[in-house]
Order: structure tokens, then sequence, then C-alpha cells
């Protein structure tokens, strides 16, 4: 029998059972129902999607007219894509040039060019965003974009998720990781076949250098064992000239100094400088070309000075004002920055907006919130009618000196609702600037009056404008949309305390704003915002624990209350903590229990190990909702959160709640044993008075779940501290024996039942012995340790079958001569009169009914109609068997309780194969009162 069979007819045996017992099933069928279906597939490629996916490759701007074709000239580029040379440099190219060269322009383009031109070609990008959150500027979120982009692309390749589902987690949104990711996008390359591959990545230099690194090590690795596979994989990277990452095989483009992209300068002064086309006007491009070194940011930016200089009528000034500019890109920005002194706090205000606000705000808000800082008392409800946003686009280009710009984006307020509308994104015009005002210090410069910390008091400001925003707001007024008519108030009231907690992790104190902030307006107002409103209840320190507050969290007088239940959905503030992912709070929190135990104490060096987990098997998420009915350790040991149980177990402010099952679920005993490696747990909670016969509201035992689990050291824990090894599950009567027969099938944990005094005889409801299970588990070994401890081979179940009979359904011709051998009766039959050999016939098992016919089976037995099993083969349309059942004695005309023949179940059933073969054989009756 071939696998499929074997796998088919170990289904059928088990569906048969659980006709009874749906809540039971084999080991076998529980992993078939882990491979991901096509709804679970779907599931998890939507999780690899993030907002804000495309966003930097969308708002690039777009190559001027007659820009970047040279690229697809150029030998390099041409090579990269001629697959005679795929060898020579395993697919890679990578352009690089200073900041503001125009790579990412070009780069746009090529891809446009290749998605448009280049035939067979699967094409996948990802243009890192420094600018944008952790998912756009780190490798985590590029390997989720091009594994979503191929997986959709390519929808064969979706099969890969079932070979990756042991290293997810209940949330895989949240769970992928580095290493599960890049493992899923490799065997996705490795099955590309004859389908060619382009990819494209763009601002490696906008990602942390080290996950750049490993990111270029592993595409190279890959580049190369496709070569060897003869797959068609190609890579276009674009990046600054740092960080320097040496490839071995692979072609470079410096784009400093190519012809093409000096002659794209040359074309965008002479279309958008018009200054007119005299000979001072010409001198004038060409000492502007020489003098951009190719950067073409700082074309643009001297193209829209000199521009103004023309526009005010002082073309006289243009070759001076030209003199005047740095050559420098970040030159020219100081230059921009402190030409005059109007509006000096607005700018300072501004830049500190674009550089720390937590998310990028559009012009609306921007606005607002400038002005709420600059002078708190016009804050009042937008009139559109008399401002503009226009209005407010020109003053935020003035209030940056330019060096902001506004481009189209996703509201961020609705976008919690799945109602994401395009509104305006304000952010610098260049990732240069951002550099430029950080990393050259540039804030201290023009602002003499920072301190040393700059990050910390521009939170501190940005909290400022925040609270006097909401503050003057006031409460809402049901005839107002609030949103509309105070279009910062969301960002205000949602990043007040972000802010806050920015502050004091850079040294400017919070510990006046924490004991005077409002909780409860801030919660009313905060409400009017999101989709899971807050309790009014809740403390200031569920608040902090639930949006990872760790600074705030830590200056808080009350840490020690975390454990204590409130309103909220989670409950104490450590599950606030948890259920939101803020580990850091959490860690915060166990060190605070901990700060008045003896150094001596092990709650020390469990918090220190919690700080250093990955934490990817916590299965607490947002959808959690705390019940008071179920303990605080239930929901520890359920959550599978290890550590944590540990340390309140060994505090012992919860040991009362050890064997508390709140909503009927189970005991924490039962929850811990899933967590993995749960052996020290599992003896904590023993010792610390778990009862170990608790059975859950099913009636199923501590031991029933170790022993479906597979868990050898749990089910050795159990019975050593007392486990009843012979409990009946009331609703099938199955005892730990029959479990481990037919759960994860763990030839230790059998052995040890077994060694341990297991009742091997033991029937559950449906009268089956653990042998039962063994046949229908088709493992020979496993029958023969059964065997040979005892176990009655010839024992009946509620319908009257053997095991024999069952091996016989099953077709498994082994177990049915391992049954034989060891005196099996093989006339034993069951309820409807029914020996093996018309099993065996009913269910076609040709080696079976071969095997028990060469046993000597009774060919002319009859069951309680009176049909033979000739009468069922010739009516199941079988030549086979009916030839082989006449060659050993069958009686051909032999008439069942109605005087029906084999004759007329051949007939009846068009079996004309058979009609014939019964003929030719002799047969004269149809039926016995009949003749033919």
């Amino acid at each position: 029998m071939d696998e499929y069979q074997t796998t088919s007819a170990k289904r059928r045996y088990y569906e048969d059972y659980e006709d009874q017992n749906p809540e039971q099933g084999s080991g076998e069928l529980r992993i078939v129902s882990q491979l991901p279906n096509k709804e679970k597939t779907m599931e998890l490629l939507n999780s690899l999607r993030f907002d804000r996916i495309n966003f930097r490759h969308e708002y690039i701007r777009q190559a001027h007219t007659q820009t970047c074709g040279w690229l697809l000239e150029k030998s390099e580029y041409c090579d990269w894509l001629d697959p005679s040379k795929l060898s020579d440099h395993h697919g890679f190219l990578w352009i690089k040039g200073k900041p503001g060269a125009g790579k990412s322009t070009l780069m746009k383009f090529v891809l446009s060019h290749a998605q448009e031109q280049v035939e067979d070609q699967v094409i996948i990008a990802f243009f890192f965003n420094a600018r944008g959150d952790h998912l756009e500027k780190s490798t985590i979120g590029m390997y989720r974009s091009l594994l979503w982009q191929l997986l959709e692309k390519v929808p064969r390749l979706q099969k890969v998720f079932a070979s990756i589902q042991s290293l997810l987690g209940p949330d895989p949104s949240r769970d992928w990781s580095i290493e599960t990711l890049k493992a899923l996008f490799e065997k996705a390359v490795q099955q590309l076949g004859q389908t060619s591959l382009m990819c494209f990545i763009d601002a490696l230099d906008e990602c942390d250098r080290g996950e750049i690194r490993d990111m270029t090590s592993f595409l190279k690795r890959l580049g190369d064992s496709t070569i060897s596979s003869d797959i068609s994989f190609r890579v276009c990277l674009a990046s600054r000239h740092y960080p320097h990452i040496s490839i071995s095989k692979g072609l470079s483009l410096i784009l400093e100094g190519q012809k093409g992209h000096d002659q794209d300068i040359v074309r965008y002064l002479d279309s958008e400088l018009k200054i007119g086309h005299t000979p001072l006007a010409d001198q004038i491009r060409i000492d502007v070309h020489r003098k951009s070194a190719g950067i073409f940011m700082w074309v643009i930016l001297v193209v829209r000075i000199l521009q103004q200089e023309y526009d005010d009528g002082r073309k006289h000034m243009l070759k001076q004002r030209l003199r005047e500019l740095p050559g420098d890109l970040h030159e020219l920005f100081r230059d921009i920055a402190t030409r005059d002194h109007r509006n000096k706090d607005e700018f300072l205000l501004c830049t500190q907006w674009l550089l720390f606000a937590s998310r990028p705000l559009d012009a609306k808000e921007l606005y607002f919130a400038i002005l709420s800082g600059i002078d708190p008392t016009t804050v009042s409800a937008w009139d559109c009618n008399e401002i503009e946003e226009a209005d407010m686009e020109r003053f935020i280009i003035s209030s940056s000196k330019g060096l902001a710009e506004v481009i189209d984006g996703t509201d961020y307020s609705v976008v919690q609702f799945n109602d994401a509308t395009n509104y305006s994104v304000v952010q610098f015009i260049h990732e240069s600037v951002k550099d430029f005002f950080l990393k050259e210090n540039e804030l201290r410069e023009l602002w003499p009056d920072f301190d040393q910390n700059i990050e910390g008091e521009s939170h501190e400001r940005l909290k400022q404008c925040c609270l006097d925003y909401h503050t003057r707001v006031g409460f809402a007024d049901p005839e107002v949309d609030m949103s509309r008519a105070f279009p910062f108030l969301a960002y205000a009231v949602q990043n007040v305390l972000i802010h806050s907690n920015e502050a004091e992790g850079g040294g400017v104190s919070q510990t006046s704003f924490l004991q005077a902030f409002p909780v409860t307006d801030w919660i009313k107002q905060v409400n009017l915002f999101v989709l899971r409103e807050h309790n009014l209840e809740s403390s200031l320190l569920y608040i902090l624990a639930e949006k990872n507050l760790v600074n705030l969290l830590e200056i808080h007088s009350d840490k020690l209350s975390s454990l204590k239940v409130e309103c909220g959905r989670y409950g104490p503030p450590l599950f606030a903590a948890l259920a939101s992912k803020s580990y850091e709070v959490t860690w915060a929190l166990l060190k605070a229990q901990a700060a008045g135990e003896p150094l001596s104490s092990p709650l020390h060096s469990l918090c220190e190990q919690y700080r250093q987990e990955n934490h990817q098997r916590s299965k607490f998420n947002e959808s959690f909702e705390f019940s008071p009915r179920r303990g605080f350790i239930s929901y520890l040991a359920d959550n599978h959160e290890k550590t944590i149980l540990t340390f309140f177990l060994l505090l012992g402010t919860h040991n009362g709640e050890v064997n508390m099952q709140g909503d009927g679920d189970y005991t924490p005993l039962v929850y811990a044993m899933r967590m993995g490696d749960a052996g020290e747990i599992i003896q904590l909670l023993i010792t610390k008075g778990a009862a170990v016969n608790v059975p859950d509201n099913d009636g199923k035992t501590p031991l029933w779940h170790a022993v479906n689990l597979g868990l050898e050291g749990v089910v050795k824990q159990l019975l050593d501290n007392g486990a009843f090894i012979n409990a009946v599950d009331p609703t099938t009567g199955d005892t730990p024996m029959h479990r481990s027969l037919s759960g994860t099938f763990n030839r230790d944990v059998i052995e040890l039942l077994l060694d341990r005094g297991a009742n091997i005889g033991a029937l559950n409801s449906r009268g089956w012995t653990p042998l039962f299970f063994a046949v229908g588990s088709m493992v020979t070994d496993i029958m023969n340790l059964l065997i040979e401890r005892g176990t009655l081979v010839n024992v009946k179940d509620y319908r009257g079958r053997s095991p024999l009979i069952h091996a016989s359904k099953l077709g498994w011709s082994e177990g049915v001569k391992l049954l034989l051998d060891h005196g099996a009766e093989i006339e034993m039959d069951d309820s409807y009169g029914w020996t093996p050999l018309f099993h065996a016939v009913e269910q076609k098992r040709n080696d079976v009914v071969k095997l028990l016919l060469e046993r000597d089976a009774v060919v002319n037995v009859k069951d309680c109609r009176g049909r033979s099993p000739l009468a069922h083969a010739s009516m199941l349309d079988w030549t086979e068997a009916v030839k082989l059942l006449l060659d050993h004695g069958a009686e051909i005309d032999t008439a069942d309780n109605e005087g029906f023949t084999p004759l007329f179940y051949a007939y009846n059933s068009n079996s004309q194969d058979v009609v014939k073969l019964l003929l030719d054989r002799g047969s004269t009756l149809i039926r016995a009162d009949w003749n033919r």
C-alpha cells in the first residue's frame, strides 16, 4: 500500500471513530490540518503587508523629461540584463552616488522602464524611507514587502508557507522575524524554476548599517545559489557611497561623473531656470552646472533661489548671488537657514516638528501645531472659509524656509477604521536636510540657546504644544465634527504622553507634568479618536503600560500597583503592557516587584532573563480581554509567559490561584505544559500546590493532556506526583493509555505508561482497548509491544468488531499477519455477521483478501442477510476479487436470504466484466427461484 493509500486509510479509520467522538482526533489528522488551506494562506499573505508599504516609491519625484534614459544604454546596465553574462556578475548591480545626486529618481525611472518594457520578468521593489516608520526603514519591512509582492505575482509560490509553520507565532503580523522572512524568501526564489525575477532596492543608506550588511550578504549568497540552480535572479541596489560593503561578484555604477547624468543636469537647467537665453543667462547655467558637482538636489535649490532673484527683477544680481551660494549641499542648507532672521521661532518649531514628530503630520496638523506653540491664544475652531489649505501650505513653506514640502499621503487619523483617505504629508525636501540638522549638530549652531540635550528639549516643546492645544480645545461639542474643526486635536491627545516620555528619556524631568496630568479629561478626548475606547476609570499607570512609555513609568510613584485589576479590557496594568507588546514596560514593572527582595533572590535574574528574551512565543496580543473569573496565574500560563509565571510563583503573590479554572478552561498546570520545555515550571506549580488530578470541564485530567501532547517528561512528573494513570475521560471512556496511541503517538510515553502499570485491556465507551488504536495508527512495533505486554487480540468493540477486522478494513496486510500470528480468530464476526474477509472485500483490500484466503478463511461464510463475500465482490464490480474467491472455492450460485445470487448483484450493478466472468464460470441463476 503506498503512502497516499495508507494516509487515506488512517483518515477514514479515525473519521469512523470521530463520528461518535468528535472532540478526539489522531495525531495524523492534526498534522494534516496544520497545512495552510487557502484561507490560512491568504491570512499569512496579507499579514506581510503594512501601511505605507509603497509610500517612498510613490512620492519620489518623477524624472524630468528626457532625463535618466542614458542609464538604459550603459554597459553596466546592459550587462546586468544580459542572460549570457549572469554568471559573470551573479545578478548584482549597485548604483552609488553622493547625497542628493538623484539616485532615487534614477531608480524610480529604471524600475518604471523595467515594468513597462522588460518582458517575461517578475519585478519587485522596495524603497527604504528613513522618514517613515520602523517597517519603512528596516530590512524586516523590506523582506515583508518583497515577499508579499513575489507571492502575489507568482501564486504557485505561496505553498512555501507550508514549510514554515513551526516558525510562526500565533499572530504572524507581529511575529514575522528576519530569519523567518529570509527563509521564506529564499525558498520562494529557489522554486522560481524558469520564472525570472528582478528586484530593485533603493536607499540602502536609510537603513541601519548592520541590517544592510546582513541583507547584502544574504542576497549575495542567494544570488550565488541561484546561479548554480540555473535560476534567473537579479538585484539592483542604490545607495550612498557608505557604508562600504564589498561583494566578490557584481557590477557597480558611480553616478557622479557619468556623462549622461551631467547631461540630465544641463537639460534640467535649460528647462527649469527660466531666465532667458542671453549670453549672461547661458553662462549662469554653465556656472550652475559646474558648481553642482553632479548633485541634483543642489541644482534644484539653486534654480529656485536664482529664479526668485530673476522674478524680483534682479537679473543683474544673478552672477553675484550664484557666487555667494556655497557649492556644498549642507553649506547651502545653512545659507538658506541663516540668510534672514525673520520668523526664527517659527522656523525652529517647524524644524522640531519635522524632526521629532511621532509620525508625519499633514499640512493642517502642522499648521495648527506651529500656531499652538507660537501663540496658543490663537487656537480656535478652523474656519475653512477664512483659512484655506493653500494658505496653510504657503505658511509651512515659509516657516521651513523652503526646506519642507507638502506631498500626498494617507490620513493617519482614520486609517485605524480601515477608511484611509488621501491628504497632504509634510516632510523635508530630502533626507539630507534631516542629516544636516541632526548629524551636523546644526540645531545648536542655529539656536545657541539649546542645552546639550537638543532632542529632549525638542520633545518637551512638542509636548507643550500638544498639551496647550487639547487643553484649550476642551471637551467635545456633540454638534461639532471635532476632527475637522480642530485638525491637530487627534495628534495632540494621542501623542502628548509620547513626547513627554521622550523628553524624560532625554533628561528633561516630567515629574511635575505627570503628577498634574488630567488622566480622566485626557481619556475623554482620546476616546474621540480610537476604535477601542479607554475606560474612564483607567489609571495613569495602566495608560503608560499600554503605550510602552517606559521612561514615564519609571518615575511613576505607584509601580507596585501593576497587579491590581482595573476596569480596562486588559485588567491589571501588567497585562495591558503584555497585550500591547510593551516589553520594556513589562520589564520595568517586574523590576519594581523585585526591588524589595534580597539581591540573592532569583527574581532579579528572572528580570534580566525576561529583558533578553525575544518574546516571540508570547500569545498576548491586542485582542486579549481579561476576565476576573480567571486567575492571574492561569492567564500567564495560557499565553506562554514562562519567565513571568516563574517570577510570580516565586514571588508568591498569586499562589492561591494555581488550581483556578475560571470559565471552565484548563488549570494553570495544563496551560503550562503547552509552553514546551515546561518541566521546571510544572514542578514549580506542583510545589506551590497545583493538583495533578483536577479534571477540566470535559473530564480530562492533566495526565491526559500531557499524554496527548507527547510530553514524556511531564507525564513522568505527573505520575511521580500521584496522577491517576487509569483516569477515565467521561466523554469517550478513554484512559491516558488510549490517548497515547491516538494523540502525538510518542513511543517513549507509551512505554512509560505500560511500565507504570497502565491498564492495557481498558475498554472505552466504544469497547476499544488500546490495541484498537495501535491498529488504527498502523504501527507494527507498537502492536508488538502491546501483544508482548499481554493485550487480548480477540476482544470485540461495541459493533462486535475485533482488531483483526479493523486491520482488514484498513487494508493493512502486515497488521493482519501479525494478529493472525498471535492467535487472532480469523472467523470472528461482527454484529452483522461479517468476518474479516467481508471487510477486506468491502474495502477492496486485495492484499488482505489474498492473505486471509491463504490463511484458510472460510470463503462461503454468510452474513446476517445471507450474503457471501462473493456476492459483495460482485455488487462492487471487483473482477479481481470475484476471480480470487472463485479460485478458492466460492459457491457461484449461493443465494442470500432474498434468493439473490452473485450474478444478480453483478447484473444489477451493471458490472459487465463480472457478469461475463460468472457466466463463463458456470453461473445459471440470477435468483434462486429463477432460471436464466
